[in-house]
């Protein structure tokens, strides 16, 4: 999965956390729905993924990387 190089990351084994931010700020401060989209954002990779290596082409090997994101206020 592409990870821009102006987002903030940092590795914990062989998770890469990556710092998440808000598109909006409301009187409630922070929006849970961003967290939400992290979550979706997640769980369609790490199944695209699974899907990727589960029907590689001839000896092709496919690394299966594994992101968790986390969300800061």
């Amino acid at each position: 999965m592409y990870i821009p190089g102006n987002t903030r990351t940092t590795e914990a084994g062989e998770n890469t956390l990556v710092k998440m931010t808000s598109f909006y700020d409301n009187e409630m401060g922070y929006s849970a729905r961003m967290a939400e989209l992290a979550l979706f954002s997640t769980l369609f990779n790490e199944w695209y993924e699974t899907m990727l290596s589960r029907h590689s082409l001839g000896n092709e090997q496919v690394h299966c990387s594994h992101y968790v994101w986390e969300s800061y206020r």
